[in-house]
């Protein structure tokens, strides 16, 4: 590096972190960022571990490095899962020359907004999983990429660092429930603003570990330059019209090492290293830019839909409405109600008594026809609290049609007083109603207790299908104390739980509402998709949970 940091690096045909099936067609370059495994430098080096440019000038070096080898084709692809996902879209974002494309998995956007205060509520797990840094990097996987009995420079470099050191160096800003600068240099979704290459992201829905916004976020700040790989001797080019925003999104149901499998199990990373790396045709240009697969790791249910983008141009934007006791319907309510729940903390988000004082439970009539949630969904809420600040958690699910089990699918969560919304960014279909929205994140104001307001409340985005019989299931409560009792935790909550009492207002000129992206399964309008999969048993689906309820009567 020009600063004299050696990094760890690893040139063969094996690569720790798994990679793409790709043969020994190609070489396999695996790095450690500096002060991390076998790579040298210091807790002061390291940083403030996500906040460190250098990570991304390390990465240019290395690819402008490796494309100067005698043996390279000097078009150099950058992959990555999880963290090393993270450090790719860093990295190319400094826009190395020699970078032809990118694959970046199962990673996160925006961190303030996806992963430490979605909403505003504090998620306690972010901090644990950051203290755990050194045990999972700076012991257990520095024998992945160069094992320290056999190279003498990584038995010093270990030697010489203190993993407490890093612990003691770990930033304070994003423990901070505001936007601010550390959070705006980490931001993910600005950063792939400035690629300029053709990039490949995937996403599962359940991912505990980075979230479930990054994945879309990123992929549509994308931008890249239209560009062709090359000659394609005796097959016909890719269409134009694709070709021009090569950029590609897969989503599916599951946890963070699901999306991973989703993309082996079509073999997309060695198709798009083929196509950009090495001028092969393997059609992967002349597919949709979007693909959601659905009942992944099930027995017989996956199936795959393909879109024009996310969420979809043709999405049914349809509105369910609260329309009190216990009912959800697309009919706006004339008449004005309220109901009213205790705001204390549940132990987990999958909650089997829809009967308790400590939340509000509404569900929809079964469907007849079978349909598909792709995209954002918004949760407005009218409410008023007893107290000076509250926090509310959407919690959504579908229901069997038996009513006596409910796999939870997705949630979202707002602390009252980051409210306010940011309208440059917030996201609007064309009647104009807010499918994401974007609260600042810098202004926090108290509520006055008694008053209504008006909540917007981002849910993460999902893909799922509503089989017929089915129904939906609407949440509403304080966080959880955790989402599940996964030994991970990767979120665990700090919730106010102050027993306010919150009155949910709908009907009239209250109408609390969910707004959720629905599609019909199959090929009309553009879409194209496998045919529709057997419905998957309760909870089987990678990533479910499926709890027994008796939903009240």
């Amino acid at each position: 590096m020009p600063d004299d940091t050696l990094i760890a690096t690893s040139v063969g045909v094996y690569s720790a972190i798994p990679s793409p099936d790709l043969g020994d067609e190609y070489v396999h370059v695996q790095s450690s960022v500096r002060a991390t495994a076998c790579s040298a430098g210091d807790a002061a080096d390291f940083g403030e571990v996500y906040d460190k440019r250098s990570h991304g000038l390390d990465g240019y070096e290395i690819i402008e490095w490796l494309a100067d080898r005698p043996w390279s084709l000097d078009r150099i692809g950058l992959f990555g899962l999880s963290y090393s996902g993270m450090t790719s879209i860093r990295v190319a974002s400094t826009q190395p020359p020699s970078l032809a494309c990118v694959s970046a998995n199962v990673i996160m956007g925006d961190l303030l907004r996806g992963r430490t205060f979605p909403g505003g509520v504090d998620n306690l797990a972010f901090d644990n999983w950051l203290n755990n840094l050194p045990t999972l990097w700076w012991d257990e996987e520095s024998q992945d990429i160069i094992p320290e009995q056999e190279d003498p420079f990584c038995r010093q470099h270990r030697a010489n660092r203190d993993p407490q050191a890093i612990i003691d160096q770990h930033p304070t800003w994003y423990r901070e429930r505001t936007e601010n600068d550390g959070y705006r240099r980490i931001n993910f979704v600005e950063m792939a603003k400035q690629i300029k290459v053709p990039t490949y992201i995937s996403v599962a829905w359940q991912d505990g570990q980075v979230g479930q916004r990054g994945g879309p976020t990123v992929y549509n700040a994308l931008d890249p330059d239209p560009i062709h790989p090359g000659d394609f001797p005796g097959r016909r080019p890719p269409s134009p019209e694709l070709r021009e925003s090569p950029k590609f999104l897969r989503a599916t149901n599951g946890v963070h090492g699901t999306a991973w499998r989703a993309l082996g199990r079509d073999r997309d990373g060695r198709r798009w290293f083929d196509y950009w790396l090495r001028g092969k045709n393997t059609d992967i240009m002349q597919e949709a830019p979007v693909r959601l697969d659905f009942g992944m790791d099930t027995e017989d249910s996956h199936g795959t839909m393909s879109f024009d983008g996310f969420p979809a141009s043709n999405t049914d934007w349809t509105r369910y409405y609260i329309a009190g006791d216990h009912e959800l319907t697309t009919e706006r309510p004339s008449t004005a109600g309220e109901e009213t729940y205790t705001s204390s903390s549940p132990d987990y988000w999958y909650i089997d008594d829809l009967t308790d004082e400590t939340l509000l439970s509404y569900w929809s009539t079964p469907f007849d026809d079978p349909r598909v949630i792709a995209g954002p969904i918004t949760a407005t809420l009218y409410l008023q609290s007893s107290a000076e600040n509250t926090e509310m958690y959407v919690s959504l699910a579908d229901v069997e049609p038996e009513d006596e089990a409910v796999t939870y699918l997705q949630r979202g969560m707002l602390r009252a007083s980051h409210r306010e919304l940011d309208d440059s960014q917030t996201l609007r279909n064309e009647a104009g109603e807010i499918i994401r929205p974007y609260h600042t994140m810098v202004n926090p104001t108290p509520i006055v207790p008694g008053e209504l307001y008006r909540y917007d409340i981002e849910i993460f985005p999902l893909g799922h299908i509503i089989y017929p019989g089915h129904r939906l299931l609407v949440n509403i409560h304080a966080p959880p104390q955790e989402e599940g009792p996964d030994p991970a935790r990767y979120w665990e909550y700090d919730p106010l739980d102050s027993g306010s009492e919150n009155s949910l207002s709908y009907g009239g000129d209250t109408p609390s509402s969910i707004l959720w992206p629905m599609l019909e399964w199959g090929s009309k309008r553009g879409n194209r998709g496998t045919s529709l999969p057997p419905e998957p048993a309760c909870g089987e689906p990678d990533g479910y949970t499926c709890t027994e309820v008796t939903l009240p009567r």
